[in-house]
């Protein structure tokens, strides 16, 4: 097998395997997507409750509940774990779940959540970095 079929063939094993995930699956993939760089659980946590996407029915994003799913995707290929326990969707994969958010009106959402969620954690590192100038 060529280097592009193999590329084309794991493409389409991630593809089956984000296809077959639940809602609260394809809103962690699709979140990572978005993110683009390794985030750590808190940022990923923050822009999932961002999303609003907690629905009738559905538990909370709690630590244990992420931390179940988060297991699943990494064990399913689709999200891999780089730097110091941060985060990512596989890179060959996460075209795809953007494209499919664009198409159902849902990246403009995604996106806003990302970047509050982003803010947050950049305010949060400037007033660490205050606190920790102030000693």
């Amino acid at each position: 097998m060529t280097g592009a079929a193999a590329k084309s063939a794991k493409l389409a094993r991630l593809i089956q395997a984000y296809d077959a995930l639940g809602p609260a699956g394809r809103q962690i993939v699709d979140a990572l997507s978005v993110l683009v760089m390794p985030v750590t659980r808190t940022i990923l946590q923050s822009c999932l409750m961002a999303m609003e996407s907690v629905a009738v029915g559905q538990s909370a994003w709690t630590d244990k509940r992420l931390n179940s799913l988060m297991g699943s995707l990494l064990g399913s290929g689709i999200v891999e774990e780089v730097e110091r326990k941060k985060k990512r969707c596989l890179p060959l994969l996460r075209e795809i779940p953007i494209r499919r958010a664009a198409r159902e009106g849902r990246l403009a959402r995604l996106a806003t959540a990302v970047r509050t969620s982003l803010q947050r954690d950049e305010q949060w590192d400037e007033e660490r970095e205050y606190a920790y100038e102030r000693r």
